[in-house]
């Protein structure tokens, strides 16, 4: 349907070159939060670690929103988990414990992209409003990583109750990770980022009408005529 070289955007813009094509917004958010560097992957696989539960793991990786709510619930259940993996698989119960720093790091980090995910949806979620949605996001990816950097955990409330056993080397994992999701979300939505938004766009009522077009000018003046009919 939006190829490069062939479906309905090519064939868009073949007719009208200036059009502006959008990928899914949603899509490409879920690809910026799979990124993730090996020691964090290897512990997120940790806990996903079940054959038996294949499929429902397949589930919720491609329908990824619910990841956050699954670590989330594990670590609920993470000293319950570790002493029932200890009795049938000493192994893997040693795995799932030490990798709980990560496991925590990354409940904390989904959840917070799963809230961005359910910004971005809906029928009525605008481009203008989705540009905000990721500016914002990636303004508080780098308030994270400082935060994390200086040993600050108050936006990562679980990874709070083990900060104590955290090393400065797990730490850089974390602030790499979130440099590098921040990095990847740039490219992926510079597209949105750079999107020019009139000011008449988003401030209606403030904007100077005689600095806009004659073909905005009269919606404008209509809209502002509007407010005070109102009040």
């Amino acid at each position: 349907m939006v190829g490069r070289y062939r479906g309905f955007t090519t064939l868009l813009k073949e007719q009208v070159p200036h059009v502006l094509t959008v990928h899914c917004v949603l899509h490409r958010h879920n690809l910026v939060a799979k990124s993730k560097s090996p020691p964090l992957h290897e512990s997120l696989n940790v806990a996903e670690n079940d054959e038996t539960f294949g499929r429902l793991l397949l589930h919720t990786d491609v329908r990824w929103l619910s990841k956050g709510n699954c670590l989330a619930r594990f670590c609920e259940l993470f000293d319950s988990i570790v002493e029932f993996l200890e009795e049938v698989d000493a192994a893997l119960g040693e795995q799932v414990s030490s990798s709980r720093c990560d496991i925590m790091y990354l409940a904390d980090f989904f959840g917070k992209m799963n809230e961005v995910t359910l910004k971005l949806q809906g029928k009525g979620v605008t481009l203008i409003q989705s540009k905000a949605v990721i500016h914002s996001l990636t303004s508080r990816l780098d308030l994270y990583r400082q935060s994390i950097g200086r040993r600050q955990f108050a936006h990562f409330p679980l990874l709070t109750k083990v900060s104590e056993a955290l090393t400065d080397e797990r730490l850089l994992i974390y602030t790499d990770h979130l440099r590098m999701v921040n990095a990847d979300l740039k490219i992926r939505f510079r597209d949105l980022l750079d999107l020019d938004v009139p000011t008449w766009v988003v401030q209606p009522f403030q904007v100077d009408v005689a600095e806009c077009g004659p073909a905005i000018q009269e919606h404008l003046i209509d809209i502002q005529k509007s407010l005070y009919t109102t009040t």
